[in-house]
Protein backbone atom coordinates (compact mmCIF):
# COMPACT_ATOMS: atom_id res chain seq x y z
CA UNK A 1 0.00 0.00 0.00
CA UNK A 2 1.52 3.90 -1.02
CA UNK A 3 -0.95 5.30 0.68
CA UNK A 4 -4.27 5.49 2.12
CA UNK A 5 -6.63 8.09 4.67
CA UNK A 6 -9.95 6.88 6.04
CA UNK A 7 -13.27 8.10 5.71
CA UNK A 8 -13.72 10.82 8.60
CA UNK A 9 -17.54 9.86 8.67
CA UNK A 10 -17.40 6.41 8.34
CA UNK A 11 -14.08 4.71 9.54
CA UNK A 12 -14.83 1.30 8.47
CA UNK A 13 -14.04 2.91 5.18
CA UNK A 14 -10.70 3.68 3.68
CA UNK A 15 -9.57 4.81 -0.01
CA UNK A 16 -6.32 2.90 -1.03
CA UNK A 17 -3.45 3.05 -3.75
CA UNK A 18 -2.26 -0.35 -3.96
CA UNK A 19 0.79 -1.51 -6.04
CA UNK A 20 -0.25 -3.94 -8.73
CA UNK A 21 1.35 -6.96 -7.52
CA UNK A 22 1.01 -8.54 -11.08
CA UNK A 23 3.26 -5.31 -12.83
CA UNK A 24 5.28 -3.99 -10.25
CA UNK A 25 7.54 -1.57 -12.94
CA UNK A 26 6.12 2.02 -13.00
CA UNK A 27 5.51 1.99 -16.52
CA UNK A 28 3.09 -1.09 -16.24
CA UNK A 29 1.11 0.16 -12.92
CA UNK A 30 -2.50 0.37 -12.72
CA UNK A 31 -3.21 3.60 -11.06
CA UNK A 32 -6.32 3.18 -9.14
CA UNK A 33 -8.00 3.98 -5.86
CA UNK A 34 -10.01 1.76 -3.89
CA UNK A 35 -12.53 2.41 -1.22
CA UNK A 36 -12.11 -0.89 1.28
CA UNK A 37 -13.94 -2.09 3.58
CA UNK A 38 -12.36 -2.34 6.71
CA UNK A 39 -14.27 -5.10 8.63
CA UNK A 40 -14.39 -7.10 5.03
CA UNK A 41 -11.28 -6.42 4.10
CA UNK A 42 -12.73 -6.05 0.29
CA UNK A 43 -13.64 -3.33 -1.86
CA UNK A 44 -16.26 -1.39 -2.63
CA UNK A 45 -18.36 -2.12 -5.37
CA UNK A 46 -18.18 1.14 -7.30
CA UNK A 47 -15.33 2.65 -5.12
CA UNK A 48 -12.80 2.49 -7.52
CA UNK A 49 -11.43 4.95 -9.95
CA UNK A 50 -8.39 5.21 -11.95
CA UNK A 51 -5.94 8.04 -12.29
CA UNK A 52 -3.60 9.44 -14.65
CA UNK A 53 -0.27 8.59 -12.55
CA UNK A 54 0.86 6.85 -9.24
CA UNK A 55 -1.52 7.93 -6.18
CA UNK A 56 0.94 9.75 -3.76
CA UNK A 57 -1.11 11.73 -1.56
CA UNK A 58 -4.92 11.14 -0.19
CA UNK A 59 -6.97 14.03 1.68
CA UNK A 60 -11.03 14.08 1.93
CA UNK A 61 -13.31 17.23 3.19
CA UNK A 62 -14.03 17.10 6.70
CA UNK A 63 -17.65 16.23 6.00
CA UNK A 64 -16.08 12.95 3.86
CA UNK A 65 -18.14 13.73 0.78
CA UNK A 66 -15.11 15.08 -1.26
CA UNK A 67 -11.90 13.12 -1.65
CA UNK A 68 -8.66 14.48 -3.34
CA UNK A 69 -5.82 12.44 -4.84
CA UNK A 70 -2.78 13.36 -6.52
CA UNK A 71 -0.60 11.91 -8.50
CA UNK A 72 3.02 11.54 -9.60
CA UNK A 73 2.40 13.80 -12.81
CA UNK A 74 1.34 16.47 -11.03
CA UNK A 75 -2.99 16.46 -11.14
CA UNK A 76 -4.69 16.55 -8.31
CA UNK A 77 -8.00 14.56 -9.22
CA UNK A 78 -11.48 15.32 -6.90
CA UNK A 79 -13.98 12.22 -6.21
CA UNK A 80 -17.65 12.95 -5.07
CA UNK A 81 -18.03 9.83 -2.79
CA UNK A 82 -21.24 8.63 -2.01
CA UNK A 83 -22.08 8.05 1.67
CA UNK A 84 -24.59 5.72 1.26
CA UNK A 85 -22.61 3.20 -1.09
CA UNK A 86 -19.24 4.17 -1.07
CA UNK A 87 -18.93 4.94 -4.82
CA UNK A 88 -16.45 7.17 -5.96
CA UNK A 89 -17.47 9.60 -8.62
CA UNK A 90 -14.52 11.69 -10.28
CA UNK A 91 -15.70 15.19 -10.65
CA UNK A 92 -12.40 17.27 -11.27
CA UNK A 93 -8.76 17.39 -12.58
CA UNK A 94 -6.75 19.96 -11.74
CA UNK A 95 -2.95 20.02 -13.48
CA UNK A 96 -0.81 21.67 -10.43
CA UNK A 97 2.50 21.58 -12.89
CA UNK A 98 3.23 18.67 -15.47
CA UNK A 99 5.72 16.23 -14.24
CA UNK A 100 6.28 17.73 -10.46
CA UNK A 101 4.69 14.91 -8.51
CA UNK A 102 2.09 15.98 -5.74
CA UNK A 103 3.48 14.37 -2.60
CA UNK A 104 1.17 16.10 0.11
CA UNK A 105 -2.24 17.21 0.11
CA UNK A 106 -4.49 18.31 3.25
CA UNK A 107 -7.70 19.49 3.32
CA UNK A 108 -9.27 22.08 5.71
CA UNK A 109 -12.79 23.79 6.40
CA UNK A 110 -11.91 26.73 8.88
CA UNK A 111 -13.96 27.53 11.55
CA UNK A 112 -12.13 31.02 12.10
CA UNK A 113 -13.17 34.10 10.94
CA UNK A 114 -9.51 34.85 9.56
CA UNK A 115 -9.96 31.89 6.81
CA UNK A 116 -13.53 31.40 5.97
CA UNK A 117 -13.18 28.83 2.55
CA UNK A 118 -12.52 25.57 2.64
CA UNK A 119 -8.81 24.92 1.71
CA UNK A 120 -6.40 22.69 0.58
CA UNK A 121 -2.82 22.35 1.16
CA UNK A 122 -0.13 20.63 -1.94
CA UNK A 123 3.02 19.95 -1.90
CA UNK A 124 4.21 19.28 -5.59
CA UNK A 125 7.95 19.45 -6.43
CA UNK A 126 7.83 22.98 -7.21
CA UNK A 127 9.88 24.82 -4.62
CA UNK A 128 6.58 26.20 -3.48
CA UNK A 129 3.74 25.07 -1.13
CA UNK A 130 0.52 26.25 -2.45
CA UNK A 131 -2.28 26.86 -1.05
CA UNK A 132 -5.96 26.42 -2.80
CA UNK A 133 -9.48 27.81 -1.85
CA UNK A 134 -12.25 24.96 -2.59
CA UNK A 135 -14.51 26.96 -5.26
CA UNK A 136 -18.05 24.26 -5.19
CA UNK A 137 -19.24 21.05 -4.23
CA UNK A 138 -17.20 19.01 -6.89
CA UNK A 139 -13.98 20.43 -5.36
CA UNK A 140 -12.93 22.79 -8.20
CA UNK A 141 -9.52 24.70 -6.72
CA UNK A 142 -8.21 28.31 -6.88
CA UNK A 143 -5.15 28.96 -6.43
CA UNK A 144 -4.78 31.53 -2.75
CA UNK A 145 -1.04 31.70 -2.77
CA UNK A 146 2.00 29.82 -2.74
CA UNK A 147 4.81 30.12 -0.30
CA UNK A 148 8.56 29.54 -1.04
CA UNK A 149 10.49 26.23 0.40
CA UNK A 150 12.81 23.97 -0.91
CA UNK A 151 10.68 20.99 -2.63
CA UNK A 152 12.22 19.95 -6.29
CA UNK A 153 12.57 16.06 -5.79
CA UNK A 154 11.53 14.57 -1.72
CA UNK A 155 8.43 13.54 -0.68
CA UNK A 156 7.97 16.80 0.90
CA UNK A 157 4.52 17.02 3.61
CA UNK A 158 2.18 19.76 4.95
CA UNK A 159 -0.60 20.54 7.29
CA UNK A 160 -2.85 23.11 8.98
CA UNK A 161 -2.01 24.24 12.31
CA UNK A 162 -4.70 23.48 14.65
CA UNK A 163 -6.68 26.66 15.63
CA UNK A 164 -4.66 27.94 18.24
CA UNK A 165 -6.70 29.92 21.13
CA UNK A 166 -4.18 32.71 21.94
CA UNK A 167 -3.00 33.77 18.29
CA UNK A 168 -5.86 34.48 15.43
CA UNK A 169 -4.96 33.49 12.01
CA UNK A 170 -4.53 30.52 10.31
CA UNK A 171 -1.06 28.97 10.03
CA UNK A 172 0.37 25.45 8.08
CA UNK A 173 4.04 23.90 8.78
CA UNK A 174 5.29 22.28 6.33
CA UNK A 175 8.79 20.14 6.15
CA UNK A 176 11.59 21.47 3.10
CA UNK A 177 14.55 19.93 1.60
CA UNK A 178 16.38 22.84 3.10
CA UNK A 179 16.05 20.58 6.67
CA UNK A 180 13.69 23.40 8.20
CA UNK A 181 10.37 22.96 9.43
CA UNK A 182 8.70 26.55 7.85
CA UNK A 183 5.55 28.10 9.55
CA UNK A 184 3.68 30.52 7.75
CA UNK A 185 -0.03 32.47 8.34
CA UNK A 186 -2.03 31.34 5.29
CA UNK A 187 -3.63 35.18 5.75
Amino acid sequence: MLCCTFQPVNNNLTVVRLQDTHSPRVGNAKHNVHVMNISTGKKVKGGSSKLTGRVLALSFDAPGRLLWAGDDRGSVFSFLFDMATGKLTKAKRLVVHEGSPVTSISARSWVSREARDPSLLINACLNKLLLYRVVDNEGTLQLKRSFPIEQSSHPVRSIFCPLMSFRQGACVVTGSEDMCVHFFDVE
